[in-house]
């Protein structure tokens, strides 16, 4: 009887070690995945600031010659 509960209890525990090899492992893609999408987050974001300044200096530009020529 002692080696059914032994060999119980050794299939258990080397189930819950697979278990926890693949759940590190889904753990580690996410992260992987995460990281990778906040990366072109943030480039896509100092991108269109980028853009965003130079229109907002394009039109200050304008709206400054404009201004000029009516004083």
């Amino acid at each position: 009887m002692g080696s059914h509960i032994t060999r119980a209890w050794r299939a258990f525990m080397e189930e819950l070690e697979h278990t926890a090899k693949q759940v590190k492992a889904n753990a580690e893609q996410l992260e992987s995945v995460c990281l990778d999408k906040l990366a072109h987050l943030y480039q896509d974001k100092r991108r269109v600031r980028k853009q965003y300044q130079e229109e907002h200096t394009k039109i200050a530009t304008k709206f400054s010659h404009v201004s000029g020529k009516l004083l």
